[in-house]
């Protein structure tokens, strides 16, 4: 319970006192004027009325997926339906949309891309989680062991794709990673 400075009765003489919460307000009814939907709250019906009559989903002509653009249903065909790539002018690599392709020529071939340096090598890496990586791999030789075989690995990824192929076996969520590190050999 809060204590306001207002009246404790909605309607009547203000008073100090404490007031717990306004009254309810009583149930209506909100019709869409154009097709007849109906809603309780107002950003409901706004809500409607932007996405379905103002600005309706535009539908796949291929198939059921919908879309708030025909730019987005477009770059959908060509993605999806007719298999259509983006190529690298530099390196010509292709991907799958122009957004991929916009990340890889930030990361790849743009000269003030952000760079993490490794100070064991002074390798570098476009992210930070990949210059991680490759401190773990490379330089404090961490290892992933297989519980049931005695093979070990350098990537956690290895070592549970290596579970799943040869032991048939799947992780268990609920159970924390289990490292194992080993001193580095000249």
């Amino acid at each position: 319970m809060s204590f306001w400075a207002f009246s404790t009765e909605w309607r009547g003489v203000p008073s100090r006192g404490v007031a717990t919460s306004p009254p309810p307000e009583p149930e209506r009814e909100l019709a869409c004027t154009i097709c007849g939907a109906k809603f309780r709250f107002d950003n409901e019906l706004s809500r409607h009325v932007s996405r379905v009559h103002v600005n309706p989903l535009v539908r796949c002509t291929r198939c059921e997926a919908t879309f708030t653009s025909v730019s987005n249903m477009q770059a959908h065909v060509d993605q999806i339906h007719n298999h259509r790539r983006v190529q690298c002018a530099f390196c010509l690599k292709t991907f799958s949309c122009r957004s991929n392709l916009k990340r890889h020529m930030k990361s790849t071939h743009e000269q003030n891309s952000k760079k993490f340096k490794c100070e064991e090598c002074d390798r570098e890496f476009n992210y930070a989680h990949h210059l991680k990586t490759h401190v773990k791999c490379a330089h404090l030789f961490v290892r992933y062991p297989c519980k049931f075989c005695s093979k070990d690995f350098s990537r956690r990824s290895y070592m549970l794709a290596h579970q799943r192929k040869v032991h048939n076996q799947h992780p268990d969520p609920s159970k924390k990673r289990k490292v194992v590190s080993k001193p580095a050999t000249a």
